[in-house]
């Protein structure tokens, strides 16, 4: 798939390809002064008015308008995808992709999958023309009474799956040789490659039959257009109400956007995401192409990183009108923040109305131009869907910390204070208090009520965050130096200290920094485990341990302590727990700039920042076990 990363293997087939070679392949050019004219083919044209520029590699129709690059060209001369262009065009000119097989994974152009594209499509043009059989017209007319008409229909491709037991297979197979035995064979294939497809099933009794039946159809495309599944939905009210292609090498649910091809070719800066395939329609239906739909499920790992190969620098959530339409409106749109993409909701609508498709039904165009100018950002979304209705004030309480928590997301001075200013009206809480217990809790990443707190937005460079958080470690480090020693020198006359000590911490946690508090730590574990060691035994085990340049650290930590110094279990317990506190903040804080780094790299590692993130929540919540004792 070709996306931001491998875009400069597209830029060097345009720029070895000569554009009037390869075009005067296809229609015939005439030399022009500097340029070169044709009959555009993408119109009637009786004058030639599609001018070829090889100095700039472009070409243009001053009639229709259409216009690009030379693979754009054969893009639309062929009607193939992209990449398919991509490689025709290459494969003219002799361009060696054997180094970039993985541009072509599990395209057409993947012979080991070619067949699941030839089925998918062959299949998508059968429903087609079923809908439109005369016989049919009964679920044509079940559309246009949703409102959808024909240009709609042949534009997302839309068709029935008639009410047969095995029609499709029989055709595909050319079952008792049907269409005689001259037929096109690469129509044809066996039962084992339509089951891969998704396309049949078998019964228990080994009978196939067709997976599809009764049922309107939407193609499901990949982002180089090609078909690779489809969502039947029933016409009776049958269950379920949508049947989904089995996934399989091509088609995998949560890699793929419904109408993704379509929305980034709307030439927009932002884009619509919705839950269903009606939803995505009724969109486009009012004017705004630049939507997409996540057929039902959640956003994925990998539908965040297909959106942040994309030119959209604005999210605008739309899922259904219900409750779980508005939980998946939070659940999806703090997914967007955490990777740092500008998230807004669409303005709220009538609860009676269930979903956008509806909305459009009921409002028309004006309807859905509303909720869509309304939008509002998500943290002020988050803020009137949780503080709204809440009626006990222990629930006030735990939401509007949550809500902090992903206010701590976003930089913008204005927009905290709006929030705030939000958060105030529909509480009744002085601003002030509130902006108090706001920077209170900046710091708290803990969220109580299972939200992940999205990493802080840093808009700076990456030298600049590193220089932020190292100051930040070298103060905790300070800290921790000085409480090594107060717990090392309590630790010689209160062997407690240490079996309290090897209980909560973790020493491996512990950097380079503090290699030599580590090890005499252990030696003290060790010490205490021989009660009849004196402290001259202790400073030669040290020494044999782990060398002579200890001893200085020895006379440093115990020279001027007093025998018999006791102190209150209470009291090392405390020093023990601030040193736990301060090393988690410290591997925190290291970790964040692991993740900050990340983040700011152009080939983004999502599972190493995944990984990241829970090693951070694992630290979190120890630190939050120590708080809560």
């Amino acid at each position: 798939m070709l996306n931001k990363s491998n875009y400069h293997i597209y830029k060097d087939v345009v720029n070895q390809a000569n554009i009037v070679d390869i075009i005067g392949q296809f229609i015939k050019l005439k030399k022009m002064g500097s340029n070169y004219v044709g009959l555009c083919p993408f119109h009637s044209d009786s004058k030639p008015s599609l001018t070829v520029n090889p100095k700039k590699k472009i070409w243009k129709c001053f009639v229709c308008g259409v216009g690009g690059d030379v693979i754009k060209f054969v893009e639309l001369f062929k009607k193939v995808s992209k990449t398919e262009a991509l490689k025709i065009v290459g494969d003219m000119i002799g361009f060696d992709f054997s180094k970039h097989e993985e541009l072509f994974k599990n395209s057409q152009f993947d012979h080991s999958v070619k067949y699941l594209f030839d089925i998918n499509k062959i299949c998508c043009e059968l429903y087609q023309s079923f809908l439109f059989d005369k016989k049919n017209a009964s679920k044509l007319e079940y559309l246009h009474n949703r409102g959808l008409d024909d240009e709609t229909i042949k534009k997302f491709k839309i068709g029935y799956a008639p009410d047969t037991k095995d029609l499709i297979y029989s055709i595909l197979t050319n079952k008792d040789n049907m269409f005689g035995t001259e037929y096109d064979k690469n129509r044809i294939f066996n039962e084992q490659q339509l089951i891969d497809a998704g396309i049949i099933t078998v019964s228990e009794n080994g009978t196939p039959y067709d997976f599809f039946s009764d049922r309107i159809t939407f193609p499901i495309f990949n982002n180089d257009v090609q078909v690779v599944g489809f969502s039947g939905r029933t016409v009776k009210n049958a269950e379920p109400k949508y049947l989904n292609s089995k996934e399989n090498k091509v088609f995998i649910k949560s890699n793929i956007l419904y109408n993704f091809y379509n929305a980034i070719n709307a030439k927009s800066d932002k884009l619509i995401i919705v839950e269903g395939y009606m939803d995505a329609i009724a969109f486009s239906r009012a004017g705004y192409d630049d939507v997409v739909a996540t057929m039902g499920t959640a956003m994925s790992g990998e539908h965040i990183k297909l959106l942040q190969t994309t030119e959209f620098n604005t999210f605008i959530l739309a899922f259904d009108n219900d409750n779980a339409g508005t939980q998946a409106n939070i659940a999806n749109g703090l997914k967007l923040l955490e990777n740092n993409l500008s998230t807004f909701v669409i303005g709220s609508y009538d609860k009676s109305i269930k979903d956008i498709d509806e909305l459009l039904s009921k409002q028309k165009v004006s309807g859905i131009k509303k909720v869509y100018e309304e939008r509002v950002d998500y943290i002020s979304f988050l803020i009137n869907v949780k503080l709204s209705e809440v009626k006990s004030l222990d629930e006030k309480i735990n939401n509007i910390k949550n809500i902090f928590r992903v206010m701590n997301e976003c930089d913008d001075v204005l927009l905290k204070t709006q929030h705030l200013q939000l958060i105030s009206d529909l509480t009744n809480v002085n601003i002030n208090d509130l902006s108090e217990q706001y920077d209170s809790l900046r710091n708290t990443k803990q969220n109580e009520m299972g939200y992940i707190k999205p990493a802080p937005v840093w808009k700076k460079s990456t030298t600049v965050i590193k220089q932020k958080i190292n100051e930040e470690v070298h103060n905790y480090e300070r800290k921790l130096h000085n409480m090594f020693k107060d717990l090392i020198t309590i630790a010689k006359n209160n062997p407690s200290a240490i079996d309290l000590f090897s209980n909560k911490i973790n020493l491996s946690l512990l950097n380079s920094n503090f290699l030599i508090e580590t090890k005499i730590i252990k030696a003290l574990i060790l010490w205490k485990a021989r009660k009849n060691l004196t402290n001259d035994d202790l400073e030669l085990l040290i020494k044999t341990s782990y060398g002579n340049d200890m001893t200085l650290y020895i006379n440093e930590y115990f020279s001027k302590i007093p025998n018999n110094s006791e102190i209150s279990e209470k009291k090392i317990t405390e020093l023990i727990n601030n040193i736990c506190l301060n090393i988690y903040d410290t591997k925190i804080q290291l970790i964040q700039e692991e993740i900050e780094v990340e983040l700011k790299s152009k080939n983004q590692d999502q599972n190493k920042i995944k990984e990241l993130r829970n090693k951070q929540a694992e630290l979190r919540e120890k630190k939050r076990q120590i708080t809560t004792r």
